[in-house]
């Protein structure tokens, strides 16, 4: 923390960076309420259109006062700006930015991930869905071509076949049909059955 004991606020870091910043802040409106241009002095040049080339500094020449320094270490609140900008606050600050783009660096990092994933899934589906599509046509199509082969075996003149020709024609159209068919007896030279 810090414990500046010079400091209007000593223990000012103690309950974080938001007490702290609030203690500056109050500082500061302090410190310009005793040191700061009178409101009625006050003019708004910086917000004025300035012509190009326009000398824009609010100052010609700038001489150090001889007693600001002497001000700046007996004035408890000016001692506590001076310090904040290179200490707790300043750092205090810089962290919470560098917190906030490492979370919003977290979380992109994050949401890409499941729209990779979601996409990933979505492609995974739709070749699942095709692939099913196809199979179901093939056996579709495989079918109906069953049916046509059938549908030529009954118009085979099995009658002028032998008969265990014709047999064995039956057995093998129509072996998947459900239909028990008689398988043919083979007998090979010798005469013996198999």
């Amino acid at each position: 923390g810090c414990l500046l004991p010079n400091s209007t606020y000593p223990y000012a870091a103690e309950d974080g960076l938001f007490n702290l910043q609030s203690f500056f802040l109050d500082a500061l409106k302090t410190v310009l309420r005793k040191y700061g241009t009178p409101a009625d002095e006050y003019v708004d040049t910086y917000s004025k259109h300035r012509a190009e080339g326009e000398d824009v500094s609010s100052f010609e020449v700038v001489e150090p006062a001889p007693d600001a320094y002497e001000i700046l270490q007996r004035d408890r609140d000016l001692l506590f700006l001076d310090l904040m900008f290179e200490g707790d606050l300043h750092d205090g600050l810089a962290y919470v930015v560098f917190l906030f783009e490492e979370e919003t660096k977290a979380l992109l990092d994050y949401v890409h991930l499941e729209m990779r994933l979601l996409f990933g899934l979505y492609i995974a589906f739709l070749l699942l869905v095709f692939y099913a599509s196809l199979f179901v046509k093939t056996m579709q199509a495989a079918r109906k071509e069953v049916a046509k082969a059938r549908e030529f075996a009954h118009t085979i003149p099995l009658h002028t076949l032998e008969q265990d020709e014709a047999d064995t024609v039956r057995a093998f159209y129509m072996r998947d049909s459900g239909l028990e068919v008689e398988q043919p007896e083979i007998q090979d030279e010798s005469g013996d059955e198999t």
